[in-house]
C-alpha cells in the first residue's frame, strides 16, 4: 500500500487531469440519458403476460390509451361539442396519435326496418344547435349503454376523449404533446388527463422533479455536516467534488450505454451523495490524525493505512447493491443494482486517487484546518 500510496503522489497531475477529461466525457453522455416509467419494459422478453400485451398492441393498434375528461354544466350544448370537435380534430392529427373517439364522431349502431345501419352519433361538419335537436341527442345518448357511463356520465356533465397511442411511439413525448395542447385551449371548462401515457407522464415528472429536489436536498445537508465538522473548505470541497465526479461517470455511463432511468434508478444519485461521500471522508480525517512535516508526508502515510479499510467498506457495499442482479424478476431492479454498485466503486476510485492528489497538489501553506489534528 505505501507503494500505492507512493505512485498516487507521484503522478498526481495526471491523475487529475485524467480525472478531469472522463468527468467532462461522462457529463457529454449525459446528454443522452432518457426516463423511462414504464414498468411493461422492464418484464422479460420471454414473460407470458407481457407477450400477450405485446401482441394484443400489435395487432388492435396499441395498448396506451389516453384519456381527456371534460366537465361542463352540460355537455349537450352547442359551445361544448364545438369544443370536442376541435379538440378530436386537433388530436387526430397530431404525431403518435392513432385514432381519437369522441361524441363528435363516435360510430352509431342502430336497428331500422331495413336492418341494422352504422353511421356516427352526430354529423360532425353539422353539429347539432337547437334546442329540440340538443334534447333528442341527450335523450339517445343517455338511454345507449354504449353511451351512458362510458363516454359520457349519467347526468350529462361529462363526456370522455379516448385517444390510442400508436404502437412505437414515444408515448410520454405524445402525452405531453396532448396535455400541452389542450391547455393551451383556454376553453373555461375543467380537463382531467388518465390513462397508461399520462400516468406514465406523470411518473416521468416526479422521476426529474427526484433529482432536481432531492439530490440538492441531499448535498446541502451533507455541506453542513462537513463544514460542521471539518470547518474547512478543502474538507467540504473534496467529498462533494468526488461524489459529484462519480455521479456523473455513472450517470454518463448509462447515458452511453443506452440505459433509462427507472421509477427506482432516479435514487442513484441520491445513494451515492449519501454513501459515496463516506469514503472521501475517511480519507481527508486521517490525514488529520496524521503526523507529518508537511502534506505530501502525512498523504503518503495517511493513505497508505486507509485503502485497505475504505476499499472494504465499499466492497461490501457494492457486494450489497449486486445482490439486486440475483432473483430480480424487473430487469430495472437489476440495472439499479448494477450501476449503483458502478457509482460506488467510482467513488473508491476517486477518493483514493483524485482526492490525495488533490491534496498534496493544492495543499497550501497548511493553515487549514483540515491539516490541524483536531482537539
Amino acid at each position: 500500500m505505501k507503494n500505492t500510496a507512493r505512485g498516487i503522489i507521484r503522478y498526481r497531475k495526471a491523475i487529475l487531469v485524467f480525472t478531469l477529461l472522463i468527468t467532462i466525457l461522462s457529463g457529454y453522455f449525459m446528454k443522452d440519458l432518457e426516463v423511462d416509467p414504464d414498468v411493461f419494459n422492464y418484464l422479460p422478453d420471454d414473460d407470458p403476460a407481457a407477450t400477450l400485451f405485446n401482441q394484443i398492441g400489435m395487432t388492435y393498434g396499441g395498448n396506451y390509451i389516453a384519456i381527456i375528461g371534460l366537465e361542463a354544466d352540460d355537455v349537450f350544448t352547442y359551445e361544448v361539442l364545438e369544443q370536442l370537435r376541435t379538440l378530436t380534430d386537433s388530436l387526430e392529427i397530431m404525431e403518435g396519435v392513432g385514432t381519437v373517439t369522441s361524441l363528435t364522431n363516435i360510430i352509431d349502431i342502430k336497428g331500422s326496418d331495413w336492418g341494422i345501419e352504422v353511421g356516427t352519433l352526430v354529423d360532425r361538419w353539422n353539429l347539432p344547435h337547437t334546442e329540440k335537436a340538443l334534447d333528442s341527442l341527450r335523450k339517445y345518448t343517455l338511454s345507449e349503454d354504449m353511451y351512458r357511463g362510458t363516454m359520457v356520465s349519467a347526468d350529462g356533465t361529462f363526456t370522455a376523449i379516448m385517444i390510442r397511442i400508436r404502437e412505437g411511439t414515444d408515448k410520454i413525448g405524445a402525452a405531453r404533446r396532448i396535455r400541452a395542447f389542450a391547455d393551451s385551449l383556454d376553453d373555461g371548462y375543467k380537463l382531467y388527463y388518465g390513462g397508461l401515457p399520462f400516468t406514465l407522464l406523470s411518473l416521468a415528472d416526479i422521476i426529474l422533479g427526484d433529482l432536481v429536489f432531492l439530490a440538492p436536498l441531499t448535498a446541502l445537508v451533507i455541506i453542513l455536516v462537513l463544514i460542521w465538522g471539518f470547518r474547512s473548505w478543502r474538507g467540504v470541497l473534496l467529498p462533494l467534488l468526488t461524489v459529484g465526479f462519480s455521479t456523473i461517470w455513472t450517470m454518463g455511463l448509462m447515458g452511453m450505454l443506452g440505459i433509462r432511468l427507472s421509477i427506482i434508478s432516479d435514487v442513484i444519485p441520491v445513494i451515492l451523495l449519501a454513501v459515496g461521500s463516506a469514503y472521501t471522508i475517511h480519507v481527508i480525517n486521517r490525514i488529520r490524525e496524521t503526523d507529518g512535516k508537511d502534506i505530501r508526508t502525512r498523504v503518503e502515510t495517511s493513505l497508505s493505512y486507509i485503502i485497505t479499510p475504505v476499499l472494504i467498506a465499499s466492497v461490501t457495499t457494492m457486494i450489497g447493491f449486486l445482490s439486486f442482479i440475483f432473483g430480480a424478476y424487473l430487469t430495472m431492479i437489476s440495472t439499479f443494482g448494477i450501476f449503483a454498485a458502478a457509482g460506488i466503486f467510482f467513488a473508491l476510485l476517486l477518493s483514493v486517487t483524485f482526492a490525495p492528489a488533490f491534496l498534496v497538489t493544492f495543499g497550501g501553506s497548511g493553515e487549514d484546518s483540515l491539516y490541524k489534528k483536531p482537539n
